[in-house]
């Protein structure tokens, strides 16, 4: 078997990881928030050695990645303004629970 290096909880590079700590941070603030206030939320869920720029390039890389500038059924994350808005908000994707098999299809766009 080859060597695994452990996975840390101050290290969120998963996508699957840093998209459920995105939808954590949105639900708690009722479903949308600005971009700042919610990096600013995961940098407290994560462990103390990680680093804060890490992190918050991380958390904007996975929203890019999965948002849509307008709300649509596969959405998991829309900007609430449009293109180039920082308000973050969920999307419909979101709200339906997101087990490990419904992770794939949501999470892996080209």
């Amino acid at each position: 078997m080859p060597f695994q290096a452990p996975r840390l909880d101050h290290q969120p590079e998963d996508r699957l990881e840093m998209a459920a700590r995105i939808i954590g941070a949105l639900r708690l603030f009722g479903g949308e928030a600005h971009r700042r206030v919610v990096l600013d939320y995961i940098l407290t869920t994560v462990g103390q050695g990680a680093e804060p720029k890490n992190v918050e390039d991380a958390a904007i890389a996975c929203f890019e990645r999965l948002a849509a500038d307008r709300p649509h059924a596969d959405a998991l994350f829309f900007r609430r303004f449009g293109p180039g808005s920082h308000r973050w908000s969920l999307g419909p994707a979101a709200d339906r629970s997101m087990t490990q098999a419904d992770a794939p299809r949501v999470l892996v766009r080209a």
